[in-house]
């Protein structure tokens, strides 16, 4: 057979593997709570400094000076600003609602 085309032939093995879950999901704080007080901000600042305070001397290792950083900073932020809590919003008008519901069944009809 004259062809100058090569012919190839290969066995190929795929894996789906689930992505991997981080031990715990971390919400956003709720920092507009913190930028509106000052009595809050303070509170935050002294907590933060008192922490680092207890901490001492730093760590040579870079890694484990910013994860101390960041714990010092999550604890903190833990105790005085809390996660901001998802609130929905309802819509404002009863036109909006009703325009809503038309696109979704229009959308989904078969």
């Amino acid at each position: 057979m004259n062809s100058d085309h090569v012919l190839v032939a290969a066995d190929l093995v795929f894996t789906i593997m689930k992505p991997k879950k981080t031990d715990e999901v971390r919400r956003p704080y709720d920092v507009d709570r913190l930028s509106s007080s000052s009595e809050l901000q303070q509170h935050y600042s002294s907590k933060v400094q008192n922490k680092f305070d207890v901490l001492g001397t730093h760590p040579d290792d870079v890694t484990s000076q910013w994860e101390s950083l960041c714990s010092v900073i999550r604890e903190s932020a833990d105790e005085v600003i809390c996660p901001r809590k998802n609130i929905r919003q309802p819509c404002s008008n009863r036109l909006q609602l009703n325009a809503t519901k038309t696109a979704y069944k229009s959308a989904h009809r078969r």
